[in-house]
């Protein structure tokens, strides 16, 4: 068994650690875990009876090229981290495809996911029936009716809940129609059994509406589509999956009667928080806010787009005073067709789709000329499905963890139903295919390791004492890394003892000619110029009207204090700067009257800005 796992199992086990660490939606765990499968893969790669395929192929050089891409246009700085989870996808994939095209190894790997997804939903149950307001010690941040263990989301966590129940189910499927005797086959019903009822379980304590609903339509054209397949082979001939099925009486009652009873018997337990939310009618509803808006800005997109981790900066200037209150709180567009087309351009995303497109094909290709692992060839399309349809209204696969497994299931996928094929084998005409992708994959590995250092020596920058600060960076020219760790340098130089505000400016000055389009940046600018001198004009005047022009509402994390640097200054602010200032106060709502008044009085002392 563990020979079987070996070596797509290693990479299986390090993406279920990148979901227990919370998705690895957090900038440094997405940057060190896309390290270590590069680095895997590039030497897993390299063993004896690997199959390169062109799809894997395909998808690296893409991945590969928006990297360079990234690094032409300076987006990289901000969004390395998912540049780096995207080429770590590839890499998976080809890996994960030549393990498909083994029966043994497909068939370890594919339990393997169902024992992992089993254990990790288990901790999660058990933590939420614990501390329902938090996630394994760190505040959850949401409703705590709604499960969201390991993720930060609830909708993160039903598609990945999904993902793990739809593949048990296929398992079960599978198993109730193979011959033995019936202690060994209930012995091998135990681990998809016990995967479904967890995954189930957890999926409706999500109680994300379209998940669940999705999940049970999916579950449902599995099984009917399972059944039809069987009903077919009376009239030819059977294939493996299905030999002699129709002809046992325990396989017919178990196969369509045991996964709706686990279904039915979770939803009596745990659906009632779901129920109540399909109940829900009218209202406030944000996301059909927001998809007019992305809907409209897509068709101006670039042909680029604004670079992977560009989002937040095309969502920033999107912003207008009907839907401020709703747009400045998105990290996520909540469609992965709009994320996409934003961030990648049109050209980016259709080149996507149709390598997705293919993938896809390739599979369905398997259930026609195939005759083994059929249940599992379908389970992928469904699942595929599954995991698009809910991404046209959440964002759970862009989180990294998600992103990893539905690609491995993918590649697994086609490894099977090409039982094979592949553009190079294991043999002497292999080896510069291979030198080549792993020279892509060290390099993407090097350039991963750089910012993942990067974001450490950012993230240690707030223990630095300002001793140790100013030995550092005694002066402007000390000054290096990426625009984010220079913003950090100059939050820092703002809370020495006295604050180095000329320093500071240097910092986000530097930050600026990095990403331009960071609005925050260019308000704390304006702020250290301030500080110089405490007049609004020159520079200092620009690069606040700047901030305006990039970022027209600020985020709930800047709102407050770009609003309170607002008010001290304004005795010297130009006439337009306050109509933005007084335009932005209306996301202030209960506090905007106390901020009106504070225009008439004497400003407070300067305010320090909030590191990010």
């Amino acid at each position: 068994m563990l020979r079987q796992l070996w070596p797509a199992g290693l990479i299986l086990l390090v993406i279920f650690y990148a979901a227990f660490a919370r998705g690895g939606d957090q900038v440094h765990v997405s940057l060190m875990v896309s390290f270590v499968i590069l680095v895997l893969c590039a030497v897993l790669l390299l063993s004896r009876g690997v199959h390169i395929n062109l799809p894997g192929l395909l998808w690296l050089a893409g991945a590969a090229g928006l990297y360079l891409i990234g690094l032409t246009q300076g987006w990289v700085s901000t969004g390395a981290d998912e540049y780096a989870s995207l080429v770590a996808a590839a890499a998976v994939f080809l890996l994960s495809y030549s393990a498909g095209v083994n029966t043994g190894r497909s068939e370890a790997l594919w339990a393997l996911i169902l024992a992992m997804g089993a254990v990790l939903g288990f901790a999660a149950f058990v933590d939420f029936v614990v501390d329902p307001d938090a996630v394994f010690g760190f505040p959850g941040g949401f409703d705590s009716r709604r499960m969201a263990g390991p993720f930060l989301s609830p909708n993160t966590a039903a598609t990945f809940y999904g993902i793990v129940g739809l593949a048990a189910l296929a398992s079960l499927l599978r198993t109730v129609k193979r011959d033995g005797r019936i202690d060994q086959r209930i012995q091998n019903l135990t681990l998809p059994s016990v995967a479904l009822l967890i995954s189930a379980t957890c999926l409706l304590l999500s109680a994300s509406r379209a998940g669940i609903s999705l999940f049970v339509i999916s579950a449902i054209a599995l099984t009917l589509w399972d059944q039809i397949a069987s009903w077919r082979t009376r009239f030819g001939k059977p294939s493996n999956d299905t030999l002699k099925a129709h002809r046992n009486i325990l396989s017919k009652l178990l196969g369509s009667g045991l996964p709706p009873l686990i279904l039915a018997v979770v939803f009596g337990l745990s659906g009632k928080l779901y129920a109540d939310r399909v109940m829900e009618t009218g209202g406030y509803n944000g996301r059909a806010i927001i998809f007019d808006r992305y809907a409209e800005t897509i068709w101006n997109t670039p042909v680029f787009g604004e670079g992977l981790g560009g989002f937040g900066f095309a969502n920033d200037i999107l912003a207008t005073a009907s839907d401020a209150d709703t747009i400045m709180y998105q990290n996520a567009a909540h469609n992965i067709a709009f994320q996409w087309i934003l961030q990648t351009g049109p050209l980016g995303s259709a080149l996507a789709l149709a390598l997705l497109g293919s993938i896809l094909f390739g599979v369905g290709r398997g259930l026609i000329r195939r005759r083994r692992q059929l249940l599992i060839l379908r389970a992928v399309l469904i699942i595929a499905v599954f995991v698009l349809a809910h991404g046209m209204v959440d964002y759970a696969v862009e989180i990294p963890a998600v992103m990893w497994l539905f690609t491995f299931i993918l590649g697994l996928g086609l490894g099977g139903a090409d039982g094979g094929r592949s553009i190079s084998g294991s043999g002497v005409s292999a080896w510069p295919i291979r030198a080549g992708v792993m020279l892509v994959l060290a390099g993407a590995a090097g350039l991963t390791l750089t910012a993942g250092l990067d974001r450490v020596a950012a993230v240690s920058m707030s223990s630095l004492d300002d001793a140790m600060f100013k030995a550092r960076y005694p002066d402007a020219t000390a000054i290096s890394g990426s625009s984010y760790l220079k913003e950090t340098i100059g939050d820092r130089a703002l809370r020495l003892d006295p604050p180095d505000p000329a320093l500071a400016y240097a910092a986000f000055n530097s930050s600026l000619k990095a990403e331009p389009r960071n609005g925050i940046v260019w308000a704390k600018a304006a702020f250290s110029l301030y500080q110089i001198i405490p007049v609004i004009g020159g520079s200092t005047e620009e690069a606040l009207r700047q901030s305006y022009l990039v970022m027209p509402y600020a985020d709930i994390d800047h709102l407050r204090w770009r609003l309170d640097f607002m008010a001290n200054a304004w005795s010297t602010m130009p006439e337009d700067l306050r109509e933005a200032a007084i335009r932005e106060s209306r996301m202030l709502k209960h506090e905007r009257r106390r901020w009106i008044r504070r225009l008439d009085g004497e400003p407070r002392p300067p305010y320090t800005p909030r590191s990010r």
